[in-house]
């Protein structure tokens, strides 16, 4: 589906920036609790005049120089000659990123890269656009574009930035920043990263939840050159394949840290199937130490808490009193999840004792 003009009745306002530095790695998407205003029926998505289901969202590689021009990346120390001779040599790489998204089969993902189009650069011009251009201290970055809808935001456009250095890098074969392409395209589905955006949402007082948080799913930085398992249920909460919903269930409950309150501590829920052990999905402690985590299929899980493994993905809650020098704990008693249902009540109280980070959030 081509982004075209758009209904008058929705009034534009809103770009968010999703950035991804050159910080490493830390977990995968994060569906993170905070209440209700946190759990996927709250989170903002597209606007499905522009991307309905089932339809499929056409984007563009920019017709800009950095493709064909030789580059040099001041930040990094590093410099190259030009990535290719046309920018549509760039179609096929443009074309595996957004594949990884569309091959998720619990997901109504459907994009498609139709060419080289010359556009107006990261504004709303109506298209959804790739290009490769050198920015101070990003290696990568990805801006979404939303109005409101008969009262509440939805998104309808997004433009994903590579810089030079990145595209030489996923040509060489290197595989984070193959994944990076994958992280930028995560970006543009709307799930943001945890550590950012709580503050600007706050101060411009633009998103109607209660708590002033923006609604979206969170996650953290590491990229991998295709969608974890992780990536894969928070997508698809965000846009779930027919039928999907109906087959999965939650999990909910509170962690302490010796009898009190265990802060935006990290919560793994792994299934046990017949040949061992799933990846995890996981999701984060509120501040009264409650969790919710929800887009699981039917099965037995087991439970492991944790403090945040990199604090610099979460930053946002790390001033708020998260805590970091809790110890690893298993529940032993594995979780039965049932299809349309949510098990309650789960406790695990966690010991003090993993060493504490001095740690403080930058900038973003």
């Amino acid at each position: 589906m081509q982004n075209g003009p758009r209904p008058s009745r929705a009034i534009p306002f809103l770009a968010v920036a999703a950035v991804l530095c050159a910080s490493g790695g830390a977990d995968s998407y994060l569906l993170v609790s905070n209440g209700d205003d946190w759990s996927a029926e709250f989170a903002q998505r597209w606007d499905p005049a522009v991307w309905g289901p089932g339809e499929t969202l056409e984007w563009v590689i920019a017709d800009h120089p950095g493709w064909t021009s030789p580059w040099v990346e001041e930040d990094w120390d590093r410099e190259g000659p030009a990535l290719f001779e046309k920018p549509e040599e760039a179609l096929p790489l443009v074309a595996w990123g957004l594949g990884t998204w569309t091959n998720l089969e619990t997901a109504d993902i459907r994009w498609t890269v139709t060419g080289v189009q010359e556009v107006a650069g990261v504004l709303r011009d109506g298209h959804n656009t790739v290009t490769t251009e050198a920015a101070p201290g990003k290696i990568a970055s990805a801006t979404t574009w939303g109005r409101r809808v008969h009262g509440e935001w939805m998104l309808e456009e997004c433009e994903v930035r590579l810089s030079p250095m990145v595209v030489a890098d996923m040509l060489a074969g290197d595989v984070f920043h193959r994944g990076t392409l994958v992280h930028e395209l995560g970006h543009c589905l709307n799930l943001q990263h945890s550590a950012a955006h709580g503050d600007i949402a706050r101060t411009l007082n633009v998103f109607p939840d209660s708590r002033g948080h923006p609604p979206q799913m969170a996650y953290a930085f590491r990229s991998f050159p295709e969608p974890t398992f992780d990536d894969a249920v928070g997508a698809s909460l965000m846009r779930p394949a027919p039928g999907w919903l109906s087959t999965t269930g939650a999990i909910s409950g509170r962690i302490t840290v010796e009898g009190r309150r265990a802060t935006h501590v990290m919560v793994f829920a792994a299934r046990m199937t017949g040949s061992g052990v799933e990846e995890s999905v996981s999701a984060m402690t509120e501040a009264d130490g409650d969790f919710h985590i929800e887009g699981l299929v039917s099965g037995v899980y087991f439970l492991r808490a944790s403090s945040m493994i990199r604090p610099d993905a979460h930053g946002h809650w790390v001033p708020q009193g998260a805590i970091l020098d809790a110890r690893d704990k298993v529940l032993l008693d594995p979780v039965t999840v049932r299809a349309g249902r949510e098990t309650a009540g789960i406790r695990l109280d966690l010991e003090r004792g993993r060493q504490g980070r001095d740690w403080q959030p930058k900038d973003r």
